[in-house]
């Protein structure tokens, strides 16, 4: 068989049997769950427990869906009475223990990250009203009107006239205050007090901070989702902002913004569940994270089941599996498309660490980070530094950058994945540097603006929850990703961007 024929054969085999094997599975399928567009998917069980014999009446909150989250009762124990308020749907229970009674009740949950961007150029107006609305009321725990909340609101806010820096201003007071990890309740008075408390005392206090200053503000309620079993609930805050309440969670760290694993039960200062007193009572919550989806026949590798099995982590298996889909995506961007970038797999790294850190914030640290490590190059070089001891030099630079970032910037989850990219940044700032001395700043900067284009590119494609949950349901793919790059090689055409150039000669 000639070269050029075997090629072909391998090359079309390699593309076209996996896409027939994943067709198979498909059709083969009983499963009724798609490929979501939720991060995330759970089953939560509420487990309560009466023992004695006497009367008894339970209380507690039913989680509702909204554009975050979509949640559904699958089973357990029909409550005699559903109530709904204004925000909140309330279930309770009531009856006769004779000795042990249990009650069950699961829901099925799909959440969604959201991060909003609130606008600089929002002008801080106090919410002015004679009948105050509740969320902006003074109560029992959030003393919003005490001279202490007063005062340290007063100082925070200064001259600052815009809405966001005012808000930005209570958040990072309250999110640095330490955690106590306590389970009781800490109201807000308490909490500036002692100047540390758990979650309830730290979302209590920024509410009351808010509210002073005429901002609306609430508490919520909900559960962290994990697979796990816990008594444990969360609380966090809503902040109104024009028309839309953004979330921020102080204790954790998040600015105008909430993971998917963030189940929401209820708005308010509530307790999560109340009940008759007197009784012996206990409870539970159950949680396991649930799979997207259930192709299993035929599957070749089941990663779904193997992360179970052999408690390995999701996250951990998507990066695996995402590295060769951007892998083939830079191929086809340089080879066909024409970009030039800075390395070949730096872009694909670079995006799966925005991933984390946020496109945003994470494009800006990058490139600050980049060029001030770059700017290392010309003493190092001067001074005939080798240049093994020259990147271990500027690793070193930017593990002190990143730790000087962490006492500017106030959020956790911004910061803590640039962690994971050390060697990323430490390479692209040596390249950055090298092309610098070989080329000019104005080629580098160029060829940086491009490896940034193309980075964003692939961002976009790895970060679809579709696409991540097709690799990690159909790992067979891979197989044909290894085809078009066979393909790949053989390219011999013009780029893209250099049909401009070479146009003339084209037409003719």
């Amino acid at each position: 068989m000639q070269p050029n024929k075997s090629y072909k054969l391998v090359s079309t085999a390699l593309l076209v049997l996996p896409l027939m094997w994943i067709s198979l599975r498909v059709i083969t399928n009983t499963s009724s769950v798609s490929l979501s567009e939720f991060d995330h998917q759970y089953e939560l069980s509420y487990d309560f427990t009466v023992r004695g014999e006497r009367d008894y009446w339970i209380k507690t909150f039913i989680p509702q869906n909204d554009d975050r989250q979509s949640v559904e009762i699958l089973d357990g124990t029909v409550p005699q009475l559903i109530t709904n308020d204004e925000h909140n749907s309330i279930a309770r229970w009531e009856g006769k223990s004779d000795g042990l009674e249990t009650i069950n009740l699961s829901f099925s949950f799909k959440g969604k990250s959201v991060e909003y961007q609130i606008s600089e150029e929002i002008e801080y107006i106090p919410y002015i009203a004679f009948d105050l609305p509740k969320v902006l009321t003074a109560t029992e725990y959030i003393q919003s009107d005490h001279e202490q909340i007063q005062s340290v609101s007063n100082e925070l806010r200064g001259n600052r006239r815009g809405l966001k820096e005012i808000i930005q201003s209570f958040y990072n007071y309250v999110y640095q205050l330490p955690s106590n990890g306590t389970n009781e309740l800490t109201d807000a008075v308490t909490a500036l007090q002692d100047q540390e408390a758990s979650c309830n005392g730290k979302s209590r206090l920024l509410v009351a901070l808010c509210r002073s200053q005429r901002i609306p503000a609430r508490m919520v309620g909900g559960i962290i989702m994990e697979s796990s079993e816990k008594k444990t609930s969360h609380a966090w805050v809503e902040v109104q902002v024009n028309d839309t309440w953004v979330p921020f969670d102080p204790l954790n760290g998040y600015f105008a913004s909430l993971p998917a694993h963030y189940l929401k039960l209820y708005e308010g200062d509530n307790f999560l569940i109340t009940r008759s007193p007197g009784i012996t009572f206990d409870y539970q919550y159950k949680i396991q994270e649930e799979r997207n989806n259930k192709f299993s026949n035929w599957a070749l590798v089941d990663l779904w089941a193997l992360s179970i099995e052999q408690h390995l982590p999701l996250d951990m298996l998507r990066v695996m599996l995402l590295l060769p889909l951007g892998a083939l995506l830079i191929g086809i961007l340089k080879n066909v498309v024409g970009f030039k970038t800075i390395g070949v797999f730096l872009p694909v790294l670079i995006s799966i660490a925005l991933i984390e850190t946020g496109i945003g914030t994470g494009l800006i640290l990058f490139t600050v980070i980049v060029f001030l490590v770059a700017s290392l190059n010309y003493p190092l070089t001067k001074w005939g530094v080798q240049h093994t001891a020259k990147l271990t030099l500027m690793m070193s630079a930017v593990v002190l950058l990143v730790l000087g970032l962490t006492q500017i910037l106030p959020t956790n989850n911004t910061l803590a994945p640039l962690f994971f990219p050390f060697i990323i940044l430490t390479l692209v700032s040596e390249k950055v540097a090298r092309t610098i001395d070989e080329d000019g700043f104005r080629t580098a900067l160029d060829m940086y603006v491009q490896t940034l284009m193309v980075t964003v590119i692939i961002f976009f494609v790895l970060n679809a929850t579709v696409i991540q949950n097709f690799l990690m349901t159909f790992p067979e793919v891979l197989i044909s990703f290894a085809g078009i790059n066979l393909m790949l090689g053989k390219w011999i055409g013009f780029r893209v961007l250099e049909y401009p150039r070479f146009w003339k000669t084209v037409k003719a």
